[in-house]
């Protein structure tokens, strides 16, 4: 995905999910092993000078409390489900951030 159908679509996370309407926030994610992930995740707030240090910190607390392992996983240990999670969980982040300084920076943030 491009980055800026990327950008498009943290915009429109944003607006629809930590808008005004304050609607639920969601992280949706296929793997390249054809595995979907999606994680409800309005309960972790993303600062908008977040750093990428902290994206991590944050993205790997995510995967702890959310991902659950199954009979997949151990099928598959070869695997790095967490790695590639927790790196589309930071570029997520760092998108969502990103977004919000841009909103901060237009006067459109509350």
């Amino acid at each position: 995905m491009s980055k800026q159908k990327k950008e498009g679509l943290v915009e429109l996370y944003y607006h629809a999910f930590l808008g005004p309407t304050r609607r639920k926030l969601h992280f949706d994610m296929k793997t390249p092993s054809g595995r979907r992930f999606r994680y409800e995740l309005s309960e972790y707030p993303v600062k908008a000078n977040v750093t990428r240090e902290e994206a991590l910190a944050l993205a790997e607390r995510i995967f702890r409390e959310k991902y659950r392992y199954c009979e997949w996983d151990r099928n598959h240990p070869e695997v790095d489900v967490e790695g590639v999670i927790v790196a589309a969980l930071v570029d997520f982040i760092l998108l969502l951030g990103e977004q919000k300084r841009r909103l901060e920076a237009n006067g459109q943030e509350q």
